[in-house]
């Protein structure tokens, strides 16, 4: 008893002397005590846990080397100012901070509250600019959630303050209920959080069971449902337990077709929605080739396969594609839509067009839906424009033009000895002064054209909306698109 009153004189003389040694207006002080916490929200022990915010670090004591640290009692807090920012040790919760407002430092005061309408201090801080502010600890209660705090405070190191100030800080939270899931051994496996009012599914939630066993529902306080079924949550917490039954399973494989869930059977077989599978009839389950039949009863687990009849009508797409006269790609010429037996060959043909030559089709397996495209390509034909003298008895080859069919061949037209004009035939009377694309087969012209005099023919196109015109026919504007000059006399215009 001595010694426990002994020390506390120790204690108060020893604040006493701190205090006096200081000017009268050289400290001002926050003394809060340690924050009080609620309890712990209960919660099995299979799956023990509380949420609260991260809890303000602790700093350590400091001794002088080889001191012995003295005992300090329970109830008081150790007040040691530093000259380089004025802060004062933080513990349990309360802080103390030292400041001088006569020397016009700005600070800000935080309060930490566990809720606005309780009013439960939490934690106080006194800081300045460069000070570090520390998160309070947080408990939650009973069907509780910590959720932050009311304001957006930035916990670490302070900023700059601009205006002294006092901010007060609640804590938030929400109402939380939870659904615990256990193994037919009493262990949790699964926890789900909710409000009241939720939905929870025990669809998905398994664990490991012996092969002739499965989860085919879950008990609890009130609850009996299927495996797959669900509990809505009320006021309370909810417990549900598995019931693991005996029996044997049928894995299902559709062989590409939909679908099919393993069965658990514990008495007769159920035959279950047929599977579906695009270009095919489905024909039956098989258990080692053998058609099974639903109805009976299992010694053992077994596997079952699908059957599956080709349909012969499964549709498919055909299509044509032309050389470009220009290029080496190829366009759009036309499609079909022809039928075959699903997973055989197509039986795509090529087609007959002018000018063109069909190149090798590549056949395709029949998908079941439907997307099979076989692709037939053809190459343009390359043809000859050749040129001789008016009595087509010598031909001048080094005139002559070779392309492709549609080619574009304008600025390939010769000029000899300085005339253009070609007839179209041996010693003919129509004439031809160009030509703009590869004709199909080719063509001969015969010339060149000598004669006294000569005629030009103008060609004209229909104007655009600004463009200039040139003449104007039958109420249309037009502009010149381009002129012939041929020698001689007496000629008539065909149209190009």
């Amino acid at each position: 008893m001595k010694r426990t009153l002994s020390k506390s004189l120790t204690w108060l003389l020893t604040l006493l002397m701190l205090l006096t040694a200081l000017p009268v207006n050289g400290l001002s002080e926050a003394l809060v005590s340690p924050a009080p916490t609620t309890e712990a929200t209960p919660v099995p022990a299979e799956d023990e846990g509380a949420v609260s915010a991260t809890p303000a670090p602790a700093e350590d004591a400091q001794t002088d080397e080889g001191d012995e640290p003295e005992e300090t009692p329970a109830d008081v807090v150790m007040l040691r100012l530093t000259e380089e920012n004025g802060q004062l040790p933080v513990r349990d919760g309360a802080a103390l901070y030292a400041v001088r407002p006569e020397d016009g430092t700005k600070y800000r005061t935080y309060r930490f509250y566990a809720e606005e309408k309780l009013q439960t201090l939490l934690s106080e801080q006194i800081v300045k600019e460069g000070d570090t502010l520390y998160e309070p600890k947080v408990t939650a209660g009973t069907h509780q959630k910590f959720i932050g705090w009311s304001r957006n405070v930035a916990f670490g190191k302070v900023g700059a303050i601009a205006t002294t100030e006092t901010i007060n800080v609640y804590a938030q939270f929400e109402e939380v209920y939870y659904v615990f899931f256990k193994d037919n051994n009493g262990r949790v496996i699964k926890t789900v959080e909710g409000k009241a009012g939720d939905m929870v599914s025990a669809a998905g939630v398994s664990f490991p069971v012996g092969s002739d066993e499965s989860i085919t529902g879950w008990k609890g306080s009130g609850y009996d449902i299927p495996a797959d079924g669900s509990v809505t949550i009320a006021d309370d917490d909810i417990t549900l337990t598995a019931v693991v039954t005996k029996g044997h399973w049928i894995t299902f494989d559709s062989k590409g077709g939909t679908y099919v869930a393993p069965q658990f059977v514990t008495g007769a077989t159920q035959k279950p929605t047929d599977p579906t599978r695009a270009g095919y009839t489905f024909a039956g389950w098989r258990l080692n080739g053998a058609a099974f039949t639903f109805g009976g009863t299992l010694t053992d687990n077994i596997a079952l396969e699908a059957a599956w009849t080709a349909k012969a009508d499964t549709s498919y797409t055909v299509i044509h594609w032309q050389e470009n006269a220009n290029d080496d790609g190829y366009s759009f010429k036309e499609s079909e839509t022809k039928t075959g037996t699903t997973g055989e060959q197509t039986s795509a043909r090529a087609k007959s067009y002018q000018g063109f030559t069909a190149q090798t089709v590549e056949q395709k397996t029949i998908a079941g839906d439907g997307s099979t495209i076989v692709n037939v390509y053809y190459k343009r034909n390359v043809y000859e424009v050749k040129f001789y003298n008016m009595r087509g008895t010598k031909e001048y080859e080094d005139l002559g033009i070779s392309a492709k069919y549609g080619a574009y061949i304008g600025d390939k037209w010769p000029t000899y000895n300085g005339i253009s004009t070609w007839a179209v035939q041996p010693i003919g009377s129509t004439y031809q002064v160009n030509i703009d694309t590869m004709p199909l087969n080719g063509a001969t012209f015969y010339g060149p054209k000598t004669g006294n005099g000569s005629e030009t023919a103008y060609y004209y196109v229909e104007v655009l909306p600004g463009e200039k015109v040139a003449i104007r026919y039958n109420g249309v504007d037009y502009k010149l698109h381009h002129s012939d000059t041929s020698p001689g006399t007496g000629y008539s215009v065909t149209q190009e």
